[in-house]
């Protein structure tokens, strides 16, 4: 009985994990589609009177994808603090074309729902903390 929660949670985990990554991928393949796009975020703020009111604005988000000098264009997946490694030493996805980025994007999203990336996000995960320096 207590592998099956041990299992579950394991699950759990993956499932969390998931559910990080794919709005950060929808919002790349948004970016890829309109590149002057920026999320809208709220943010409270006090006013002179001293009242909190609610305040948006534009949130600017960094590519994930870079043109070499040959002029392909290189994806790489953040995760955390951390790029996911494909293969041993492989961070980058060759996409060619900039009009490839988007169904690249949209594989990578069906990959992440599918559970082909878990294993990789566990990885991904082990390596994204921030070491801290005692003094």
């Amino acid at each position: 009985m207590l592998d099956l929660v041990a299992l579950l949670l394991k699950q759990e985990e993956l499932l969390v994990k998931q559910l990080a990554l794919l709005p950060k991928l929808e919002e790349q393949r948004r970016l890829a589609r309109d590149p002057e796009y920026a999320p809208v975020r709220r943010r409270w703020q006090r006013g002179d009177n001293g009242e909190r009111t609610p305040v948006e604005f534009k949130h600017r988000l960094k590519p994930w994808w870079r043109t070499d000098a040959r002029g392909t264009v290189v994806l790489s997946v953040k995760y955390g603090f951390s790029t996911i490694e494909f293969e041993k030493g492989k961070t980058g996805i060759v996409v060619g074309k900039v009009e490839k980025l988007d169904s690249v994007i949209a594989t990578l999203i069906d990959a992440v729902k599918g559970g082909e990336v878990d294993a990789l996000l566990e990885t991904a995960a082990k390596t994204s903390t921030i070491k801290t320096v005692r003094k």
